[in-house]
Protein backbone atom coordinates (compact mmCIF):
# COMPACT_ATOMS: atom_id res chain seq x y z
CA UNK A 1 0.00 0.00 0.00
CA UNK A 2 2.85 2.42 0.78
CA UNK A 3 4.09 1.68 -2.43
CA UNK A 4 1.07 2.80 -4.35
CA UNK A 5 0.69 5.71 -2.49
CA UNK A 6 4.52 6.54 -3.26
CA UNK A 7 4.01 6.42 -6.52
CA UNK A 8 1.12 8.46 -6.74
CA UNK A 9 3.39 11.30 -4.90
CA UNK A 10 5.93 11.02 -7.50
CA UNK A 11 3.47 10.92 -10.48
CA UNK A 12 2.43 14.34 -8.81
CA UNK A 13 5.39 15.68 -8.33
CA UNK A 14 6.65 14.89 -12.20
CA UNK A 15 3.54 16.44 -13.46
CA UNK A 16 3.86 19.39 -10.91
CA UNK A 17 7.65 20.15 -12.33
CA UNK A 18 6.38 19.68 -15.86
CA UNK A 19 3.82 22.08 -15.41
CA UNK A 20 5.99 24.64 -14.02
CA UNK A 21 8.69 24.31 -16.41
CA UNK A 22 5.83 24.51 -19.65
CA UNK A 23 4.52 27.38 -17.82
CA UNK A 24 7.41 29.05 -16.73
CA UNK A 25 9.17 28.51 -20.30
CA UNK A 26 5.77 29.89 -22.29
CA UNK A 27 6.38 33.42 -19.81
CA UNK A 28 10.50 33.59 -20.96
CA UNK A 29 9.45 33.03 -24.17
CA UNK A 30 6.47 35.90 -24.07
CA UNK A 31 8.54 38.58 -22.68
CA UNK A 32 10.43 39.44 -26.17
CA UNK A 33 7.13 39.00 -27.97
CA UNK A 34 5.31 41.50 -25.33
CA UNK A 35 8.34 43.64 -25.97
CA UNK A 36 8.18 43.70 -29.53
CA UNK A 37 4.15 43.85 -29.61
CA UNK A 38 4.35 46.93 -27.64
CA UNK A 39 6.49 49.04 -29.92
CA UNK A 40 4.23 48.03 -32.68
CA UNK A 41 1.51 49.24 -30.40
CA UNK A 42 2.93 52.19 -29.23
CA UNK A 43 4.33 53.53 -32.94
CA UNK A 44 0.96 52.71 -34.87
CA UNK A 45 -0.37 54.83 -32.55
CA UNK A 46 1.32 57.23 -31.33
CA UNK A 47 0.55 60.13 -34.00
CA UNK A 48 -2.95 59.97 -33.83
CA UNK A 49 -2.52 59.88 -29.56
CA UNK A 50 -0.48 62.47 -30.20
CA UNK A 51 -3.15 64.65 -32.24
CA UNK A 52 -5.80 63.25 -30.71
CA UNK A 53 -5.02 63.58 -26.72
CA UNK A 54 -1.87 65.07 -26.11
CA UNK A 55 -1.29 68.05 -28.50
CA UNK A 56 -4.47 70.12 -27.00
CA UNK A 57 -3.33 69.68 -23.29
CA UNK A 58 0.25 70.93 -23.81
CA UNK A 59 -0.44 73.42 -27.07
CA UNK A 60 -1.66 76.24 -24.84
CA UNK A 61 1.10 76.19 -22.13
CA UNK A 62 3.79 75.71 -24.68
CA UNK A 63 2.79 78.25 -26.52
CA UNK A 64 2.22 80.92 -23.32
CA UNK A 65 5.52 79.78 -22.38
CA UNK A 66 7.19 81.00 -25.59
CA UNK A 67 4.75 84.24 -26.15
CA UNK A 68 5.86 84.89 -22.44
CA UNK A 69 10.09 84.01 -23.47
CA UNK A 70 9.41 86.68 -26.41
CA UNK A 71 7.39 89.40 -24.39
CA UNK A 72 10.63 89.29 -21.80
CA UNK A 73 13.44 88.85 -23.50
CA UNK A 74 12.61 91.14 -26.87
CA UNK A 75 10.63 94.18 -25.97
CA UNK A 76 11.38 95.92 -29.08
CA UNK A 77 10.64 93.34 -31.80
CA UNK A 78 8.86 95.01 -34.10
CA UNK A 79 7.50 94.60 -37.27
CA UNK A 80 10.93 96.39 -39.12
CA UNK A 81 13.04 94.43 -37.10
CA UNK A 82 11.99 91.05 -36.45
CA UNK A 83 15.03 89.51 -37.81
CA UNK A 84 17.47 91.37 -35.96
CA UNK A 85 15.75 91.20 -32.53
CA UNK A 86 14.84 87.61 -32.96
CA UNK A 87 16.96 85.50 -30.05
CA UNK A 88 19.40 83.73 -32.12
CA UNK A 89 17.89 80.04 -31.04
CA UNK A 90 14.70 80.86 -32.08
CA UNK A 91 16.18 81.57 -35.65
CA UNK A 92 17.53 78.46 -35.95
CA UNK A 93 14.32 76.51 -35.36
CA UNK A 94 12.32 78.61 -37.73
CA UNK A 95 15.38 77.84 -40.61
CA UNK A 96 15.64 73.95 -39.49
CA UNK A 97 11.58 73.51 -39.51
CA UNK A 98 11.39 75.79 -42.94
CA UNK A 99 9.78 78.99 -41.17
CA UNK A 100 10.21 82.01 -43.60
CA UNK A 101 10.27 85.09 -41.02
CA UNK A 102 9.87 87.86 -43.58
CA UNK A 103 6.99 86.17 -44.91
CA UNK A 104 5.25 85.81 -41.44
CA UNK A 105 6.18 89.70 -41.51
CA UNK A 106 4.76 90.73 -44.37
CA UNK A 107 1.47 88.26 -43.86
CA UNK A 108 0.73 89.60 -40.53
CA UNK A 109 1.41 93.98 -40.86
CA UNK A 110 -0.55 95.46 -38.49
CA UNK A 111 -1.07 92.58 -35.96
CA UNK A 112 0.76 91.26 -32.91
CA UNK A 113 4.00 89.97 -34.74
CA UNK A 114 4.86 88.16 -31.25
CA UNK A 115 1.53 86.39 -31.36
CA UNK A 116 2.36 85.44 -34.77
CA UNK A 117 5.92 84.43 -34.04
CA UNK A 118 4.67 82.18 -31.66
CA UNK A 119 2.03 80.72 -33.07
CA UNK A 120 4.22 79.65 -35.86
CA UNK A 121 7.24 79.02 -33.83
CA UNK A 122 5.54 76.63 -31.41
CA UNK A 123 3.62 74.44 -33.85
CA UNK A 124 6.76 71.88 -34.77
CA UNK A 125 7.74 72.51 -30.78
CA UNK A 126 4.44 71.06 -29.85
CA UNK A 127 4.08 68.04 -32.63
CA UNK A 128 7.27 67.11 -31.45
CA UNK A 129 6.62 66.66 -27.86
CA UNK A 130 3.27 65.79 -28.33
CA UNK A 131 4.68 62.70 -30.14
CA UNK A 132 7.44 61.48 -27.66
CA UNK A 133 5.30 61.53 -24.77
CA UNK A 134 2.37 60.10 -26.77
CA UNK A 135 4.60 56.98 -27.82
CA UNK A 136 6.16 56.85 -24.08
CA UNK A 137 2.55 56.17 -22.80
CA UNK A 138 1.45 54.06 -25.57
CA UNK A 139 4.81 51.83 -25.33
CA UNK A 140 4.45 51.97 -21.20
CA UNK A 141 0.68 50.97 -21.01
CA UNK A 142 1.01 48.22 -23.75
CA UNK A 143 4.22 46.95 -22.54
CA UNK A 144 2.03 46.47 -18.87
CA UNK A 145 -0.71 44.92 -20.15
CA UNK A 146 -1.84 42.13 -17.77
CA UNK A 147 -1.78 39.47 -19.69
CA UNK A 148 0.09 38.20 -23.22
CA UNK A 149 -1.63 36.19 -25.75
CA UNK A 150 0.24 33.41 -24.42
CA UNK A 151 -0.46 33.73 -20.72
CA UNK A 152 -4.19 34.19 -21.13
CA UNK A 153 -3.48 30.58 -22.74
CA UNK A 154 -1.98 29.54 -20.11
CA UNK A 155 -4.62 31.28 -17.96
CA UNK A 156 -7.54 29.68 -19.70
CA UNK A 157 -5.89 25.97 -19.76
CA UNK A 158 -5.90 26.22 -15.99
CA UNK A 159 -9.55 26.84 -15.57
CA UNK A 160 -10.21 24.31 -17.38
Amino acid sequence: MSIFVEIILWAMLVVGVALGIRAGFIRMAAKPVKLILSLVIAISLCVAFADGVIMPIIEKPITNYIYEFLVENCPEISIENVAEELPTVLKMAAGMYGIDLEEIVAQNAGRDILAEITAVLAEPVISIFSTIISFVLLYFISKRAKYTVAEDKIYKSKEQ
